[in-house]
C-alpha cells in the first residue's frame, strides 16, 4: 500500500507541475500579445 501511495503521489505532483508549467506559458504568451 505504501508503494501505490508513493506512486499516486508522484502522478499527482507531475500533473501538477504540467498544469502549473502550461498556465505559465500561456500568461506569458499572453503579455508578449500585450506587448
Amino acid at each position: 500500500m505504501r508503494i501505490k501511495t508513493l506512486v499516486m503521489a508522484t502522478v499527482l505532483i507531475c500533473f501538477w507541475v504540467n498544469v502549473t508549467m502550461t498556465a505559465f506559458a500561456i500568461s506569458e504568451e499572453d503579455k508578449d500579445k500585450n506587448v
